[in-house]
């Protein structure tokens, strides 16, 4: 986690971590079509097209559901990531900034998830436990990034 948190970091902040010379090893163009690719809604995407109802951003941006629930709109955001699935571990890399605000952080965060233990067999618990997770860490995180303390707000309600 250390490492994909610094790629991040690498990506977003080149000159934070000049010792990750993520930008250096590759073209011009090509670093800058990583961190728009990072940066797009899937939706919006003209190459590749998606056009399927689920390949939106909260998709992709496992977060984003919880930060917009406390009531930052998503034009204020910039959120540039890396997640993803596979065989039960569900993982959000992302450095994530309210532009209204100018609060920002990098997050790293993984789950694995498969309750009946059996690798491979497409049935993970995506939706029940991560999806939760990632709800509820999406609304510490846009609580955050509004200036706020979701955790105290959370004990005085």
């Amino acid at each position: 986690f250390r490492d994909f948190q610094r790629a991040i970091i690498a990506i977003q902040f080149p000159q934070l971590l000049p010792q990750v010379p993520i930008q250096a090893k590759m073209p011009p163009a090509w670093f800058k079509a990583l961190r728009a690719a990072m940066l797009e809604d899937p939706m919006k995407s003209t190459n590749p097209e998606y056009t399927h109802p689920s390949k939106t951003e909260l998709r992709f941006k496992p977060l984003l559901r919880g930060i917009l629930k406390m009531g930052i709109p998503r034009s204020n955001l910039r959120y540039l990531n890396k997640a993803g699935k596979a065989f039960g571990f569900h993982v959000e890399n992302a450095y994530i900034e309210n532009r209204a605000t100018k609060r920002a952080l990098f997050i790293t965060v993984g789950i694995y998830t498969n309750p009946n233990r059996i690798v491979n067999d497409n049935k993970y618990g995506y939706r029940a436990e991560s999806g939760a997770m990632f709800m509820d860490l999406g609304k510490a995180v846009g609580a955050y990034l509004r200036g706020r303390n979701y955790f105290r707000a959370q004990t005085t309600q």
